[in-house]
């Protein structure tokens, strides 16, 4: 099985090479963005980077707010920031859920 760290470089070094053969093919900026924005595998491949990339940065934010935390702490603030973004609403509540929720279970 392929760890998140190889699907990472993988996907980074896929978007690369996408942009790199589009900046060989095409000599105008306009060309360029009509190539990688016209092909299905090219928008797979840059919607795959995004994706990661939003991976990667939710894990940084995790790591820095909070350092080392459990398995399902983890996956409960994946899935707040998850309903989050699905709603697009943000309030005093939705910010202080999950952080209310860890407080309760460290005092039982």
């Amino acid at each position: 099985m392929l760890s998140f760290k190889a699907y990472s470089f993988l996907s980074v070094i896929f978007t690369v090479g996408m942009i790199t053969n589009a900046i060989q093919k095409y000599e105008t900026f306009y060309n360029i963005v009509v190539y990688l924005t016209s092909q299905k595998i090219n928008l797979l491949i840059f919607f795959n980077f995004l994706v990661v990339l939003l991976l990667n940065l939710i894990n940084l934010l995790v790591w820095i707010f909070f350092e080392n935390i459990r398995t399902i702490e983890s996956k409960v603030i994946l899935c707040f920031f998850i309903i989050l973004v699905h709603n697009g609403e943000i309030s005093e509540e939705t910010l202080s859920f999950p952080f209310t929720s860890f407080d309760h279970e460290k005092h039982l």
